[in-house]
């Protein structure tokens, strides 16, 4: 009844909230990013392209590389709609990667093909691209920064020829509501380290708008991930005085990494809701819930517990 009465909460003064689905949910059209809550990966390109490869073409250990399981569409499937990107210089090939340390996960271009092609096809849904601080061993970041940028205008440049036609583009305006992201199909966010932009974009938003809760521990330290859950979970209040919240819930060794997600996403829900509620004291929300391999086993649980959170959102912030 209550996910019933919800999905029908419509705020006046946006046509677009009565008409149509906000990443899932009418309530959502009315809010801006920084009042929403999304399913996110950690190192978001470390295996969506299969098997990470060193510079010389010899395979990566999964164990300790691999971070995820599916193909970036995969992900976009499942429902993630965050995107934590390492990225790093293939000499090689002479363009961006994705990257875990030393091992290549797939081009850049691939990455950004896959989500156009599901975005173009999935109208009513709003992505976050956020390119990190980690970008790999002996980089250049701004040349690795010069070329993604160069590849994301190529794909969703916000000309005022584009803005004009409604083509798919990046968001300019952070306190934008989804609606009008929507509405406007500026449905892309841009988030990206300071060290790898020398370029001022107007829609490259600062990576000082995320308060991460990450917190270094081995699978020993965590008791099965559970202070692993506490820790993070306690630093959402200090976080929460950034824009954005990101709930960092995976363990820095001691297993493989997928034997590592297997405890920690079994703490997805009870971890995000004890971040929701040191966020609020600061009257924000967990804004991203990020996860190694999800999909694997429980890791579908970022997606379902994204969208419970969002219900909460929709009842706080309106």
């Amino acid at each position: 009844m209550l996910f019933l009465l919800l999905s029908f909460v419509f705020v006046s003064g946006h046509g677009l909230a009565n008409a149509r689905m906000c990443n899932g949910l009418r309530g959502l059209c009315s809010l801006k990013l920084s009042e929403v809550t999304l399913a996110g990966t950690h190192n978001s390109g470390s295996g969506f392209d299969g098997d990470l490869l060193y510079g010389i073409g010899t395979p990566a250990s999964s164990c300790f590389y691999r971070n995820q399981g599916k193909s970036i569409t995969e992900q976009l499937d499942l429902g993630i709609r965050y995107f934590d990107i390492d990225s790093c210089w293939h000499t090689k090939h002479q363009t961006a990667y994705t990257c875990h340390s030393n091992a290549y996960g797939g081009s850049i271009a691939k990455f950004l093909r896959q989500v156009d092609e599901w975005m173009k096809k999935n109208r009513n849904e709003v992505v976050v691209l956020h390119f990190n601080r980690d970008y790999g061993e002996n980089n250049d970041p701004t040349r690795i920064g010069k070329n993604i940028i160069n590849q994301l205008k190529r794909y969703w440049n916000p000309t005022e020829m584009r803005l004009r036609n409604k083509k798919l583009s990046v968001q300019t305006d952070f306190d934008a509501t989804l609606g009008d992201a929507i509405a406007k199909n500026q449905r892309i966010y841009i988030i990206m380290h300071q060290n790898l932009s020398e370029q001022s974009e107007s829609w490259l938003f600062s990576h000082n708008y995320v308060g991460y809760t990450w917190h270094p521990m081995s699978f020993i330290e965590s008791a099965g991930c559970s202070s692993l859950a506490e820790k993070v979970a306690e630093n959402c209040y200090h976080e929460a005085r950034r824009q954005l919240v990101r709930l960092d819930l995976y363990l820095s060794y001691g297993l493989c990494i997928n034997d590592l997600a297997s405890w920690c996403n079994t703490k997805i829900r009870s971890s995000a809701q004890e971040c929701r509620k040191n966020a609020r004291e600061r009257a924000r929300t967990v804004s991203f819930i990020v996860v190694d391999y999800a999909g694997l086993g429980s890791g579908r649980d970022v997606v379902k517990v994204a969208r419970e959170e969002n219900l909460k959102n929709i009842l706080f912030f309106r």
